[in-house]
């Protein structure tokens, strides 16, 4: 083989190697362009109702309440935190072990659980959920994970136990228009949703920005 040859078949290796990173360039800007970011804000915390004043009707001005924690947004989707158990025949617990939390959609026998006075208050957080990319993100689930604090077996001390792989749904998330979701905490316990990670159809490229964890009070706080 002549210098001239070897000198040719160095520039076409070198001109495969140039063409394979500016595909590869090419590849990871148009991931780039289509990737959906998640952004999780907690916009709002306390317990609706419970600090509002009523002011009584005088001088023909109508009654007022004025609420003091109002939430800035309407919630599109509500969730609870509650408990369950793995052994429904146990009529007293003697051990937190069986017990799980678990983040779903709301029931109606939630909704008619109302908050009150007498230590039945729960605390609630509002969530303000983004896509802040340009493409819209369809299917789209968020997973988290609880965290809560137990009672150790015989009452001696405390355990954090944690419940991960809950879901956060939503069937699309078009850029910059937020959704906002409400959590009502329905437990005793306080816990917190950390470990948040995100996917979406068609292996659409999707992340969460970093979001710090979120605190909820134990039932019977209040705010």
């Amino acid at each position: 083989m002549t210098v001239a040859e070897i000198a040719a078949n160095c520039i076409a290796a070198l001109s495969l190697v140039f063409a394979g990173v500016a595909l590869w360039r090419t590849g990871q800007a148009e991931k780039r362009e289509r990737e959906a970011v998640i952004v999780i804000r907690n916009v709002w915390s306390g317990t609706p109702g419970v600090d509002d004043m009523i002011m009584p009707p005088r001088h023909g001005a109508p009654m007022q309440v004025i609420e003091r924690n109002k939430p800035p947004a309407k919630a599109d989707q509500q969730l609870v935190i509650a408990m369950d158990s793995r052994d429904r025949s146990v009529l007293v617990r003697q051990t937190d072990d069986d017990v799980t939390l678990t983040l779903r959609t709301v029931t109606p026998n939630d909704l008619a659980d109302a908050d009150g006075p007498g230590g039945r208050n729960t605390h609630y957080v509002l969530l303000e959920i983004s896509n802040i990319g340009r493409w819209a993100a369809t299917d789209v689930r968020i997973t988290c994970t609880i965290e809560g604090l137990f009672l150790e077996k015989f009452g001696e001390g405390t355990v954090y136990r944690d419940f991960p792989n809950q879901i956060i749904w939503f069937e699309a998330l078009a850029p910059n228009q937020p959704r906002y979701v409400r959590i009502r905490n329905m437990t005793g316990l306080p816990v917190t949703l950390d470990h948040f990670d995100a996917s979406a159809d068609n292996e659409q490229p999707i992340r969460p920005a970093p979001t710090s964890a979120i605190n909820f009070e134990p039932r019977g706080y209040r705010s």
